[in-house]
């Protein structure tokens, strides 16, 4: 799954069942579809290959789905993911 992207049906899904992420999809395409509602909506997250990108096709998906016209434009899903780094504190505790 960490290879993969946003645009994959199976990454969509795992944000689409992370906690909270329903509400927020509904209350950004209900916003949207408000007659002075924004003409862009951003999402971020660390990296933008996963949660961004994934949000963003399923608000596409749902705004298309209302006759609304979307454009999409993806920033930072091209790029390697973001990988963590050890927890330098933790680290330097179990070498004394």
């Amino acid at each position: 799954m960490l290879d993969l992207d946003g645009l994959n049906p199976r990454v969509q899904g795992v944000v689409l069942n992370t906690p909270g992420a329903r509400e927020l999809l509904a209350n950004l395409a209900d916003y949207a579809d408000l007659p002075a509602g924004p003409s862009r909506i951003a999402i971020g997250c660390a990296g933008g290959r996963h949660r961004a990108s994934g949000l963003t096709e399923l608000l596409a998906h749902e705004l298309r789905s209302r006759g609304r016209e979307v454009e999409v434009e993806h920033l930072h899903i091209h790029l390697p993911r973001v990988l963590k780094t050890p927890n330098l504190q933790a680290e330097q505790e179990t070498t004394r």
